[in-house]
């Protein structure tokens, strides 16, 4: 296909052709040749747009951030929906502001045994939302981190090995594989 060795116009349509074969070996529907080629649109801009200077303004990198994420998420309801037309129901109904009631299940993926102890201490499952609790909170320090917080080639550079850097991360090891609970399915396992 030549790479990037033939112009800068043959190179954009290559990555487009390498996200759009990522699309099809993700399953052989338009759901996901439409993700894959999001992700190839965006990636092309990205890298027409690498060379111009970064702006320092925490406004302006908050607004890519949030225009990003707002991007990736509506190429994976491409992705996850059975068909198009479910898609575009999702996107019907996020037009009309029109949200059913968040998943229970979606919402105790959040409720660690650990953490789930101190909301019942606190008696806080007793609230209407008590089951959403730690959902907001984690979702609320992960927004947190993503719009203040170094990404990882940034921590790992200013990250020194000491006595607190290594209980934290002995600690949380320890903690994941003591709570994983069966054997997960292999995620390509229906394609």
């Amino acid at each position: 296909m030549g790479g990037n060795r033939k112009g800068l116009g043959r190179t954009y349509l290559n990555l487009l052709i390498v996200f759009l074969v990522s699309g099809l070996w993700h399953g052989a529907g338009f759901g996901f040749i439409i993700w894959g080629l999001m992700h190839g649109v965006l990636y092309v801009v990205c890298r027409a747009l690498r060379n111009r200077p970064k702006s320092t303004n925490p406004l302006i990198k908050a607004f890519k951030t949030l225009l990003t994420f707002i991007y990736v998420n509506i190429a994976w309801v491409f992705f996850r929906a059975p068909s198009l037309d479910a898609a575009l129901s999702i996107f019907k109904s996020i037009g009309e502001f029109w949200f059913p009631r968040f998943n229970t299940g979606l919402a105790k993926c959040f409720n660690l045994d650990e953490l789930w102890y101190v909301i019942k201490v606190l008696k806080l499952d007793r609230l209407s939302i008590g089951i959403y609790i730690l959902m907001i909170l984690i979702l609320a320090l992960l927004i947190l981190l993503v719009f203040f917080g170094k990404n990882a080639y940034a921590y790992a550079n200013s990250c020194k090995i000491n006595i607190f850097n290594t209980l934290l991360i002995s600690v949380l090891l320890v903690w994941c594989v003591l709570s994983f609970e069966g054997v997960a399915t292999y995620l390509y396992v229906n394609f």
